[in-house]
């Protein structure tokens, strides 16, 4: 696993809601505090680049090493489940971290982001990987001079 020195992460407040400067802030949040967000996965990699794509967070499952591919995004994208189609096939191709990911076993699309345009359901809906896609939002709420980050519904 890699592992990445604390950085200061930025947050910024538009007046109506609290959210991390910039996506590096974001992947770099999760990074820091991946093993209380995601207990059950190990992290792999951050931005791992497989056949000219960039993913930003490579995973597997603790307990069978199903491979798990995080997207993160700052702001709604319209077209981040056709981002992670795109992630499997290069998986698929390349097969990377094949000593430690079980390739048996299909590989699981995460998208985390504060919200989803309406296209990212359809393209869920109507990709032959709907089973192994998953859309969290988060949210940021800011109490007591200290911000909680927490990823609904899941």
């Amino acid at each position: 696993m890699r592992q990445s020195k604390s950085q200061n992460i930025k947050l910024s407040f538009d007046g109506k809601n609290v959210r991390f400067s910039s996506e590096k802030d974001l992947e770099a949040y999760i990074e820091q505090n991946f093993n209380l967000i995601f207990p059950d996965l190990t992290l792999l990699a951050r931005q791992y680049t497989i056949l000219d794509r960039r993913c930003d967070l490579i995973c597997c499952k603790k307990e069978n090493s199903q491979a798990v591919v995080i997207e993160l995004k700052n702001q709604e994208d319209r077209y981040v489940v056709t981002q992670l189609v795109r992630y499997h096939k290069s998986i698929i191709i390349s097969k990377p971290f094949d000593t430690i990911i079980d390739y048996s076993l299909p590989i699981e699309l995460v998208a985390i982001s504060p919200s989803f345009h309406s296209d990212n359901y359809i393209d869920k809906e109507y990709s032959k990987l709907e089973l192994q896609t998953y859309l969290y939002e988060f949210d940021i709420k800011y109490l007591n001079t200290r911000a909680n980050f927490k990823i609904l519904d899941r």
